[in-house]
């Protein structure tokens, strides 16, 4: 007998591996779309505190509540701000290029960065309202500088912590729940008539032929167990069959030996 997997141990492997493949897949798309609204409603709120502030009569500058910061292209330095320097690198390479937005992970928190081109009468609006050099004049498409923002947000960071965390606990329950339910299946459809089979086979082997499976679940492993008692059924009779052949060549033996025994008392009074 050839020893390995049994058939239980060998289904319940591969659904467990098909199963955990349809889970993470169907998780990674939620996983994957909370990140980006996350990302887009941050987004979206350094957009707001951006308009808000170039709309002030009397825009705030670093010391005031809003983490805003107006800085002349001029006084853009890459090694101390490399955000900076590629927000302006890459605006003024395109006109139409108005915004940058970063989300860096520095410890426990998310920092966001924010980068806003500020042109022509916009900008020197801006640096005038907030006591900056405006510089010399430029036309009204090129970069006079950046309004930056940058802030840490927890509640973001909370958020997307609080969703990664919902999703494991969907993942894992629904992993548990199809575990229980694909066992109780395989268990009750497929195992138990699987099990009453092989120990109908066992019993035969030991020379029990009256043996029959007694399987009634109306699929095919019951086709299977009348085919395996038919098989009996025929196997009992082949035996039959066998053993009166065999008392009647034992009877013709017989005959045979008494035969020859009468053969040779004959010979033996005639010498």
């Amino acid at each position: 007998m050839t020893s390995g997997l049994s058939l239980a141990n060998k289904v319940q492997f591969l659904f467990g591996i098909a199963l955990l493949a349809i889970v993470a897949g169907t998780l990674a798309l939620p996983w994957i779309r909370s990140e980006q609204l996350v990302f887009q409603s941050q987004l979206e709120v350094s957009r707001q505190l951006a308009d808000t502030w170039l709309e002030s009569p009397t825009p705030l500058i670093p010391d005031g509540p809003l983490p805003i910061e107006l800085v002349p292209i001029s006084k853009i330095d890459p090694a101390v701000n490399p955000f900076a320097a590629d927000a302006r690198r890459r605006m003024e390479a395109t006109a139409d290029f108005e915004e940058v937005f970063q989300e860096v992970e520095i410890g426990n928190e998310i920092v966001y960065r924010y980068a806003r081109g500020l042109r022509g009468t916009a900008w020197r609006r801006a640096a005038i309202a907030s006591d900056v050099d405006p510089g010399s004049a430029r036309s009204p498409t090129s970069l006079g500088g950046l309004l930056l923002i940058e802030r840490p947000s927890r509640l973001a960071a909370g958020q997307l912590l609080s969703t990664r965390i919902y999703l494991v606990a969907v993942g894992i329950a629904a992993v548990g729940s199809s575990i229980l339910l694909f066992w109780f299946i395989l268990n009750r459809v497929i195992l138990k008539p699987v099990r009453r089979l092989r120990e109908t086979a066992d019993r035969v082997e030991q020379g029990d032929f009256s043996v029959r499976a007694e399987i009634h679940t109306g699929d095919d492993f019951e086709q299977l167990a009348d085919s395996f008692n038919r098989m009996l059924d025929e196997t009992a009779r082949t035996a039959s069959r066998l053993r009166s052949m065999n008392e009647s060549l034992d009877f013709k033996v017989t005959e045979l030996s008494e035969a020859n025994i009468g053969l040779f008392e004959s010979n033996r009074l005639k010498s």
